[in-house]
């Protein structure tokens, strides 16, 4: 398919029909789509246009997706890679939303560990802090859960806390 210059609410970019624009991030605008297996994911612009996206993923679990052609892949690192800046992702489970990592083939390995911990996905406001600075070390005890990006973010831990103490202070009858 060739480029497109606009993406419009009914596009259909091969497995993928266009359902509503939802915001922007990063300078694309990013779409909700309908995929034909009857998934539904968010897609920005330049993924659709580029032909980098056409499908949920289900495109590549297709075929690639049984373990015996994924080995024989040239590529196939055993569903564990490790970027430049030392982040560890594995290969996204099925069902789960698009990952962390480019195409949503992987996800980053310390949001996994924090979502099995939590017992439900990341929200999308929410980052998992390296609490010693080393981006391979995602032992449980090592990460902390904000509710923001990385920097001025907060701790959850910390949050909580915080809200405690203002709920004592003023308004004491609602807590327990």
């Amino acid at each position: 398919m060739g480029v497109r210059s606009k993406v419009k609410v009914g596009d259909k970019f091969r497995r993928l029909t266009v359902m509503e624009h939802i915001g922007s991030e990063g300078g694309s605008r990013v779409w909700k789509c309908k995929c034909e297996c009857g998934n539904i994911c968010d897609v920005k612009s330049h993924f659709l246009t580029s032909g980098k996206k056409g499908s949920c993923g289900c495109l590549w679990r297709e075929k690639w997706g049984k373990q015996e052609k994924r080995e024989k892949h040239p590529k196939w690192k055993g569903g564990k890679i490790r970027d430049k800046m030392g982040y560890v992702s594995l290969l996204t489970p099925p069902g789960h939303p698009p990952g962390s990592v480019g195409n949503g083939r992987y996800t980053f390995e310390h949001r996994l560990v924090m979502e099995n911990h939590l017992g439900r996905y990341l929200l999308p406001t929410e980052s998992v802090h390296h609490k010693n600075g080393i981006k391979s070390d995602n032992r449980l005890k090592n990460l902390e859960l904000r509710m923001s990006k990385h920097g001025p973010g907060q701790s959850v831990d910390d949050l909580v806390k915080y809200a405690i103490s203002i709920l004592q202070k003023y308004r004491p009858d609602i807590l327990c």
